[in-house]
């Protein structure tokens, strides 16, 4: 039960509440193979654990959909929902990897970490698009492109690539 008025957030919240709550067997599965988290832990030994994630999302949907994922990864995850939120939390907290949407409302991805690499030279970043590249980011130490919609798993694989030291992913 939602009480009006209520946000795109509350609601989408809400609605993985009610998903997380289904009985098993409700909805079809998918027809490609999902590695659970743990066989991708093995495949990544580990690296992903621990990892603190700014990831910028402004639909909302998406953006829990994906903190679940990373989460059950052992990643600590911390979400906003627009650029200049990212900013603010990134002035009081360290951050190991940045995953961005490009096109936020208030600036875009790659604006985003210009600004957050004036303080923290070499935050590394995964862009989340569905575009085919990110404008202007083509010599961007540091950084990936994953494809909307995008693979979970492929985004583990991006994160632990982005983060580790140089020659060791």
């Amino acid at each position: 039960m939602l009480s009006k008025p209520y946000t795109r957030e509350t609601l989408a919240r809400k609605i993985r509440q009610v998903l997380d709550q289904r009985p098993p067997g409700l909805l079809p599965r998918a027809e490609t193979p999902v590695l659970e988290p743990k066989i991708i832990m093995e495949q990544t030994n580990g690296k992903p654990d621990g990892l603190k994630v700014l990831f910028v999302e402004d639909e909302a949907l998406i953006r829990i959909s994906t903190a679940d994922f990373l989460q059950e990864l052992g990643m600590t995850v911390i979400e906003a929902g627009a650029a200049n939120e990212a900013i603010e939390l990134a002035r009081d907290q360290a951050f190991d990897v940045l995953v961005t949407d490009v096109h936020l409302p208030d600036m875009s991805g790659l604006d985003l970490i210009l600004a957050l690499r004036q303080s923290v030279p070499d935050l590394p970043v995964i862009f989340a698009t569905g575009d085919r590249n990110v404008e202007g980011a083509d010599n961007l130490a540091r950084s990936a492109l994953v494809t909307k919609p995008y693979d979970y798993d492929l985004l583990a694989t991006l994160i632990r690539s982005v983060v580790a030291p140089s020659g060791t992913a």
